[in-house]
């Protein structure tokens, strides 16, 4: 039987990520900023790295669905390759983007959760504060995904999915070099 994530899971998985980063970072007792729901605006602490929350909470999210993350179904994506259409409701999925060589500061690391027909895209992004969720129609996210997957107006996606601009970038330039994609469904 596939796993279902649920609101109340995604949402305290967050939190406990984002205390335990804010606990790192601070070293006092000072309040960590939470997400009260996923349909609040909560802007991200522009000190967090994606490569630290992203994976966390892929973890965190495993754990409470008593799921192993080894065992976990992971791809990996390259340009022009054929990405999943949709994600089932409930799933919970941890994208890792590299870039290309010199589009390398583009790399990213979130996490999507999928409600229906909503893509809900969960980040931090490293001197910059992003949204920590950011609601998408699902097919709204696919389209933009693909994409920035296979190069096509992927400065324009770039900037919509995650809310940060390319800058200082010839948008002619390939972008993408592959992504891992893993799974909780």
């Amino acid at each position: 039987m596939p796993i279902q994530v649920t609101r109340n899971q995604v949402v305290a998985s967050i939190n406990k990520v984002l205390e335990t980063l804010h606990a790192k970072q601070q070293g006092d007792d000072s309040v960590a900023v939470l997400v009260p729901d996923l349909d609040a605006y909560v802007a991200s602490n522009p000190e967090f790295s994606c490569n630290h929350f992203a994976p966390d909470l892929l973890k965190e999210v495993c754990e409470i669905v008593s799921q192993d993350v080894g065992d976990l179904n992971s791809n990996t994506y390259k340009p022009g390759d054929v990405l999943p259409g949709e994600f089932e409701d409930g799933s919970f999925i941890n994208i890792s983007i590299e870039a290309t060589e010199n589009l390398s500061f583009l790399n990213h690391n979130f996490n999507i959760w999928v409600s229906g027909q909503s893509a809900y895209l969960i980040q931090v992004y490293i001197n910059h504060s992003v949204p920590i969720v950011k609601q998408f129609s699902q097919q709204e996210f696919i389209e933009l995904w693909n994409d920035l997957s296979n190069n096509n107006n992927w400065v324009d996606a770039y900037g919509i999915i995650f809310g940060v601009d390319p800058v200082d970038i010839n948008a002619d330039d390939i972008f993408m070099s592959e992504q891992r994609v893993t799974i909780v469904a």
